[in-house]
């Protein structure tokens, strides 16, 4: 093997190994908390179907009576289009908790 070639291998090795983390800290949780638990009350706003996320969308009115949208990350449509997932989706203006 020479020596150009096994740079171009290392470099493709390297590249696939960034990607890797890459791909891995993008799907991190590290930025929930696990432990605490928040209950909303609100009506839905919208429910976008993007890739490679979907957003539900939620109003919620705050004790001092001042609205805020709250977005809540959901898997992506080839996911949500599965029979059972439908079902569990709300329609815009539908109230949830």
């Amino acid at each position: 093997m020479t020596r150009q070639s096994t740079m171009k291998i290392a470099v493709a090795a390297g590249v696939l190994v960034g990607l890797g983390v890459t791909a891995s800290a993008h799907h991190s949780g590290a930025m929930f908390d696990p432990e605490k638990t928040i209950t909303l009350k609100g009506v839905v706003k919208e429910f976008e179907y993007t890739n490679p996320h979907s957003w539900l969308w939620v109003t919620v009115t705050n004790d001092d009576k001042t609205m805020i949208d709250w977005g809540f990350e959901a898997e992506g449509p080839s996911t949500l289009f599965r029979p059972v997932s439908r079902r569990a989706i709300s329609n815009p203006a539908t109230r949830s908790r």
